[in-house]
């Protein structure tokens, strides 16, 4: 007696049909149980993180650490712009510019966890010379007028910037910013997905992936308009502590695109881990007219312009000024 493939005896089928069942359900139970398994582990990470930033920005919240700050900016340069030049390598057409700048960061946070971190650079040196007009420091400002409104609100981000170099000017280079995405206050307009593990200075870490969705965003781009962020969070599972970020923004309007990532490292003064370095990646478009050369129109041409950043932080202290905000709204741009 054979069986074909695919059949059975009569007398067998009831009891293979139930053990069919029975296996069917166990292997759906066993895939919905993994599921929910992982995703419950997942919302427990998430958990934790919050947990952590809550208390890091309260931590983290009045600090100042020195900032060495190197800015590099690789675009087209017009008195290059023949031609002849264009139709070559683009090494004939780009102009490369350094700059270096020492600093102070002021970190702060505003009241209540749903307001990101705002920081101010001090800069008293620019390339090895010191900063002439640098009537006094900014923690002196703010140990004489400890209330940012409206118009100080206003100084203290051009200023923030104002030896920045490049066609980029914003406040979204903070080392925190990432975080934000972790608080309660954000985490349910945001998707995570863990994308892998890695191990970060001898501490395994969660890789996880995650996406904005939904107002409001945390970063404005030109006019208002909402751009909302990507990026990777490495998050140690059991304590929600969070050693590195990485975020991404893409800017339409401007054809403008930023990547920043941030490692974390232990500071035995705080106690508690703080932003070692910061690297940016700036990238959009550069449009520009070749020189007219006998007799030809001129014609527009692009570029893509790139500005390349170094930031690293050391000497962390407390800074010993209770600040407080009246301005509303406060976000990076």
């Amino acid at each position: 007696m054979s069986i074909r493939p695919g059949a059975c005896p009569g007398w067998l089928a009831p009891i293979g049909a139930v053990l069919v069942a029975l296996c069917a359900a166990s292997l759906h139970d066993t895939a919905a149980s993994g599921e929910r398994d992982a995703q419950t582990t997942l919302t427990a990470v998430l958990r934790r993180a919050g947990a952590y930033v809550s208390v890091y920005k309260r931590q983290l919240g009045s600090v100042i650490a020195d900032e060495y700050y190197v800015q590099r900016i690789n675009e087209p340069d017009p008195s290059k712009f023949t031609s002849r030049a264009v139709a070559g390598t683009n090494s004939t057409i780009l102009s490369w510019t350094r700059q270096e700048m020492t600093s102070e960061l002021l970190l702060f946070i505003q009241p209540g966890d749903d307001q990101p971190w705002i920081a101010f650079r001090d800069v008293f040196e620019v390339d090895s010379t010191p900063v002439e007009d640098r009537q006094e420091r900014l923690v002196d400002l703010f140990r004489r007028t400890p209330e940012v409104d409206a118009a100080l609100w206003e100084r203290l981000v051009a200023e923030s910037a104002r030896f920045n170099i490049g066609k980029v000017y914003g406040n979204v280079n903070v080392p925190t910013t990432a975080l934000q995405l972790l608080t309660w206050a954000d985490q349910n307009r945001v998707r995570f997905e863990k994308d892998g593990e890695d191990r970060i200075d001898g501490v395994d870490t969660w890789r996880i992936d995650f996406e904005e969705f939904a107002p409001p965003a945390l970063i404005i781009g030109e006019g208002g308009v909402p751009i909302y962020a990507t990026g990777r969070l490495w998050i140690e599972p059991g304590t929600g502590r969070v050693l590195r970020t990485e975020i991404e923004t893409d800017d339409p309007t401007i054809e403008l695109r930023t990547e920043v990532t941030v490692h974390c490292e232990p500071d035995p003064r705080l106690g508690l881990l703080v932003p070692a370095r910061m690297s940016e990646r700036y990238r959009y478009v550069e449009f520009y007219y070749p020189q007219e050369r006998w007799g030809r129109s001129r014609t527009a041409r692009q570029h893509d312009g790139e500005i390349f950043c170094e930031a690293t932080y050391s000497n962390f202290r407390r800074f010993e000024t209770e600040v407080s905000f009246t301005v509303p709204d406060v976000g990076s741009h």
